[in-house]
């Protein structure tokens, strides 16, 4: 019986979490991959709050959740790949959306240059944003959800990152 119990376990994965009513931050959120990813959490009773720089797509993003799913969602301008700004992101989600449980870290950008032909700056900015934000979002929303005793850290990557420029 413990065999069957493991053998069915392998095909059938885990019980679906139920993430109702819980709050996700979905960077990147007004585009691609990202709007998705917020549509999806909304399917699942997620309220969203969508950050990226794209104020028009991200509005509509919001627009679109709220006129769909009905959950409470909201649009926040910010540049993640400042420390600075992500600690204002908490600030105003938390005070109009309340705590974040769910964490999703999607925003990147694709230099469209090779090494050769792009500057240091570039480079810098390409890390900031497919790199540092990430510990930047991190740092600034686990301590609610270590305080709590729940959230969840979803971290998005490109394949890109196989591929040399």
């Amino acid at each position: 019986p413990i065999l069957v119990k493991y053998v069915v376990a392998l095909f059938v994965g885990p019980p679906k979490k139920d993430i109702r009513g819980q709050l996700a931050l979905v960077t990147g959120g007004s585009n691609g991959l990202g709007r998705e990813i917020c549509f999806q959490l909304a399917r699942n009773g997620c309220h969203v709050a969508v950050v990226d720089l794209d104020a028009v797509n991200g509005e509509k993003t919001v627009q679109d959740l709220h006129q769909q799913y009905g959950v409470k969602a909201k649009f926040y301008k910010a540049d993640i790949s400042s420390y600075e700004s992500v600690q204002e992101l908490r600030k105003s989600v938390e005070s109009s959306l309340g705590q974040v449980d769910i964490l999703v870290n999607n925003a990147g950008v694709l230099p469209l240059m090779s090494v050769r032909e792009g500057t240091p700056e570039d480079l810098k900015k390409v890390l900031e944003i497919n790199l540092l934000s990430h510990f930047w979002t991190i740092r600034t929303f686990i301590d609610g959800m270590v305080s709590r005793r729940k959230g969840h850290i979803v971290a998005v990557a490109s394949a890109a990152g196989k591929y040399f420029f």
